[in-house]
C-alpha cells in the first residue's frame, strides 16, 4: 500500500502524533535504469521523532560507497537535494563511466 503525504517533521509538535506513524525508512527509491543510478531516501530510525531523513544517491548496487548523500529534517531541503541530482545527469554519467573503468581494470587483473 502507498500513501502519498507531505510531512514536515518540525512543523510535528507533539510526539504522540500519528504523523511520525509515517516516517518509515523505506519512502522514496527511484531509478534511473540507463545509468544504473537509484536515489533511495527514508526516516531513521523509522516513526522516531529525534529521527532525520537520509538520502543516498547510488550507483548500481554499491551501497558501500555512495556518489552523494544527505541527512536532514528539513522536507525542503530533502526535496531540493532530490530535485538537484536527478538534473545533475551528466555528473552521474561521468561517474558511471568512472566507475566501470576502474572495475574493469580491477577485473582485468584477476
Amino acid at each position: 500500500m502507498n500513501n502519498l503525504c507531505e510531512i514536515d517533521p518540525p512543523q510535528i509538535e507533539a510526539r504522540d502524533d500519528p504523523r511520525w506513524e509515517y516516517l518509515e525508512e523505506d519512502l522514496l527509491a527511484l531509478k534511473h535504469e540507463p545509468l544504473g543510478a537509484t536515489v533511495n531516501a527514508g526516516w531513521y530510525p523509522s516513526m522516531d521523532p529525534d529521527g532525520s531523513f537520509k538520502a543516498e544517491l547510488l550507483i548500481g548496487d554499491d551501497w558501500q560507497s555512495p556518489l552523494s548523500t544527505l541527512e536532514t529534517r528539513s522536507l525542503s531541503e530533502l526535496v531540493a537535494w532530490i530535485e538537484a541530482r536527478l538534473q545533475d545527469t551528466r555528473a552521474i554519467e561521468a561517474d558511471v563511466a568512472r566507475r566501470r573503468k576502474l572495475e574493469s581494470k580491477g577485473h582485468s587483473r584477476q
